[in-house]
């Protein structure tokens, strides 16, 4: 199926796309999700593919918590500014590939796993998070994010694609 060989999904600013998050987890060869300023709204998915190694889904409308499981391949993980709330998962730690993590201003709490000093990460950002606690001995410099969407888009857009792309035109 189409979903199935999707490699990248670029939907970011689209501030009109509203809806609930969509079933990553059909897309099996996913390696990069990008649905920044989205109004995406609902849970991050349970599962997600294996093969996903970016996922942008910043200042969108999410809720609730960060799933236990979270593909190993996994190198930029972009969550900031949603209404993510809990803890962080301790499996974050077990992330190898993991070099930027941002989850500022959302709703986290508890503390800090101390594990996830030994990732190496490039970037690091859980401020905004009032009711989270703990520090990291090896805590990375918070720093500007080398992921993101702009090395994927290459020529020009095919114009049927761009215009269906395109926010409604509102009688206003």
């Amino acid at each position: 199926s189409l979903l199935a060989s999707l490699r990248v999904l670029d939907l970011n600013g689209l501030s009109a796309l509203s809806g609930t998050l969509p079933p990553l987890g059909r897309c099996t060869r996913l390696t990069h999700a990008y649905l920044f300023g989205t109004a995406l709204s609902g849970t991050l998915p349970r599962s997600l593919p294996g093969s996903l190694q970016e996922l942008e889904c910043s200042r969108c409308r999410l809720s609730g918590t960060l799933p236990d499981t979270l593909p190993r391949a996994l190198q930029y993980l972009f969550l900031e500014s949603n209404r993510l709330s809990g803890t962080l998962p301790a499996s974050l730690s077990r992330l190898r590939s993991l070099t930027e993590l941002e989850l500022s201003d959302n709703r986290l709490e508890g503390s800090v796993p101390a594990a996830l000093g030994s990732l190496g990460l490039r970037h690091l950002d859980l401020t905004g998070n009032e009711r989270l606690t703990g520090s990291l001995a090896t805590a990375p410099p918070k720093s500007g994010c080398s992921g993101g969407s702009d090395r994927y888009l290459r020529g020009r857009m095919d114009a049927q694609l761009t215009s269906s792309l395109r926010p409604p035109k509102s009688d206003g």
